[in-house]
């Protein structure tokens, strides 16, 4: 009976060695790395994109080409903490949508296998649902903000033509990249594992994509805290975009 007595409290003092020792291993030789899994759990980086550079007439102060806000309404799908319930986040998908048609009278229409398609193929990256607020829409949104969990407002620049389709065989135009060289953002991905990033336009005809290097800027970010339950709490920390440079042509807008 001793002996099974001794064995039994030397099977537990060997166990709790070991438990100290992988404890001490954890706290001491990855405190570091475990603290910054930590501090990103509970923060959100997103890209602030940068406006792209204006293109001026031959007068250098006619502009052809410049840059307003679009403010669109945008789910942020991977902090309604579902996991892989689909259904579940179905369920509260159509919850934030219905409370966004109740409080701010949209128009909101989100499609399920869209919803499902975007959580699995590029979860952490806003799902716009609605796009180019109105100014009294805006107003609104920000009154209530924050009301909900992985719902915010995402800002991209949009291209203007104050002169509409004028030498717009030219001037040309910009849409979203199509190959993975187009789209690469290290930089903006070693920011951390909760990095939202999407790709910015690039030119795709015309001076805007014989121009296009001159004209990308350098993209900014956002550092948002989020509370235990996925919502908006503070903003820690804002890095500006570098818009792009100007491109000054050779042609007379009035001729």
């Amino acid at each position: 009976l001793l002996r099974r007595l001794d064995t039994l409290i030397l099977i537990i003092v060997c166990g709790l060695l070991g438990l100290l020792t992988v404890m001490a291993y954890r706290q001491l030789s990855q405190g570091e790395y475990w603290t910054t899994q930590m501090a990103q759990s509970s923060t959100r980086v997103t890209k602030l994109p940068a406006p792209r550079g204006r293109i001026l007439a031959r007068d250098g102060k006619t502009v052809l080409v410049d840059n307003r806000p679009s403010y669109n309404v945008a789910l942020f799908l991977d902090e309604f903490n579902v996991g892989r319930q689909r259904k579940k986040l179905l369920r509260k998908v159509k919850a934030s949508v219905d409370e966004l048609k109740q409080r701010m009278k949209m128009p909101v229409h989100v499609n399920d296998q869209v919803v499902l398609t975007h959580y699995d193929r590029r979860g952490p990256l806003p799902l716009t649902v609605w796009n180019n607020l109105s100014p009294g829409a805006l107003a609104a949104f920000e009154e209530r903000y924050p009301w909900m969990p992985g719902v915010d407002l995402d800002v991209t620049p949009v291209r203007v033509y104050p002169f509409g389709p004028l030498a717009s065989h030219i001037l040309g135009y910009v849409g979203k990249p199509v190959s993975s060289q187009e789209e690469a953002d290290q930089d903006f991905d070693l920011a951390g594992s909760r990095a939202f990033s999407q790709p910015s336009v690039v030119g795709k005809a015309g001076i805007e994509a014989a121009m296009d290097r001159v004209l990308q800027g350098t993209a900014g970010r956002r550092v948002i805290k989020l509370n235990a339950a996925g919502m908006k709490e503070a903003k820690l920390q804002d890095i500006l975009p570098t818009p792009g440079n100007d491109v000054v042509l050779s042609l007379d807008h009035e001729m």
